[in-house]
């Protein structure tokens, strides 16, 4: 029943339906049966300092399967964090609810980096060789993709920022930016 019911969700590929550990692998499956294999040392290397036992022990959430508990940790993860864990590099497909948000975030940061004189390609080559492509860039400006948060350290210390200045600064751009709607007034 719990499976039909998670099917049945708008986004039963980012649910998660059942989980277990074998041979240092946690494996995750979604009611698509779409499966995430994550080695526990990806899971050690996220939190330093923790332990296998530690990550043994877990409780995928009954109700809506939105994420996996772990008590020793005091941590939930869901599909899409744990798959990040997996592969740094994953984004996220943005919801119709996330996209004025994205687009809103991309538009204050491009304001951003041209007020420092900057292109997208001065910033890209600020970046190590390969960290970030101008596509990649370019994405995260027109508000298609939200960036991670290692692209949002390696962005800030491109423009000589802290992570956390570079967020208060794009929180307070975005607060005063409206974007036009494309509903016809009556």
């Amino acid at each position: 029943m719990r499976l039909v019911r998670l099917m049945a969700q708008e986004d039963a590929n980012e649910l998660i339906f059942d989980a277990r550990i074998a041979s240092d692998v946690l494996y995750v499956v979604s009611p698509n049966f779409e499966q995430l294999e994550l080695p526990l040392t990806k899971l050690l290397e996220f939190r330093p300092g923790t332990s296998v036992a530690q990550w043994s022990t877990f409780e995928v959430d009954e109700l809506g399967g939105l994420f996996i508990h772990w008590p020793d940790l005091d941590l939930h993860l869901g599909w899409p964090e744990l798959k990040q864990i997996d592969d740094p590099e994953y984004v996220r497909p943005l919801s119709k609810g996330l996209l004025a948000d994205a687009k809103q975030l991309g538009s204050a940061f491009r304001d951003l980096r041209k007020e420092r004189g900057m292109s997208q390609l001065e910033l890209v080559d600020r970046i190590e060789e390969g960290e970030l492509s101008t596509k990649t860039l370019s994405r995260f400006e027109r508000g298609d993709q939200f960036p991670s948060a290692t692209t949002i350290s390696k962005i800030a210390s491109a423009l000589e920022m802290s992570p956390s200045s570079l967020l208060n600064e794009l929180a307070d751009r975005v607060e005063s930016i409206q974007l036009p709607t494309n509903r016809k007034s009556a």
